[in-house]
Formats: C-alpha cells, sequence, structure tokens
C-alpha cells in the first residue's frame, strides 16, 4: 500500500484581516474537515480563495454561521458543539 504524506497546514498561510473581512461571509467558500489518519481526531477549517489554513475556526464568525460551512454540520453537528470547540481551544478536538 502507499504511503500517504500528510501535508503540513495549521497557520501557515493567513491572509489579512482586510481580506478576510471582504470574502469571508461566502460560507460555501469555507471547509471543514477532517486531518487525514492517524489524526482523524483534528479538525480544520479551510478557504481556498484566501488561502486560509487552520486548526482554529476563523474569526469574526457566530457558530451559527460556522455551522453552515460544508462538512460542519457533519463534524460538529449542533451549535453547542461549536461553542464548545471555539471555548476549548486548539488542544482539545478530540471531542469534536
Amino acid at each position: 500500500m502507499p504511503r500517504f504524506i500528510r501535508s503540513i497546514l495549521l497557520n501557515t498561510r493567513r491572509t489579512s484581516r482586510s481580506a478576510l473581512n471582504s470574502l469571508s461571509k461566502k460560507f460555501l467558500d469555507w471547509r471543514v474537515s477532517r486531518d487525514p489518519p492517524p489524526d482523524i481526531h483534528l479538525l480544520y477549517f479551510s478557504n481556498q480563495k484566501l488561502n486560509y489554513y487552520s486548526y482554529k475556526p476563523p474569526a469574526g464568525f457566530t457558530p451559527e454561521e460556522i455551522l453552515r460551512f460544508p462538512g460542519a454540520k457533519r463534524r460538529l453537528r449542533t451549535v453547542k458543539r461549536v461553542k464548545e470547540f471555539i471555548e476549548s481551544g486548539v488542544d482539545s478536538h478530540a471531542r469534536a
């Protein structure tokens, strides 16, 4: 079997706040995904148009808005879990 080499995502590329503010409310541009094995318990947020990849949710979104991102309902399920995810910080994503 071929080995999968995981790409490095985490906060490697961040855009300016003005770029985030101008395009960020297009919910379909955002994605909530899981890391590939063996770190499948980790979630990350991405927006290819803004070149944003992070384990932290993008700033300026309410939990209700984050739940509208493609993949969020499948992975986070409820507004309550989104709030817990945001409050817990990056260290304990395994709950999601």
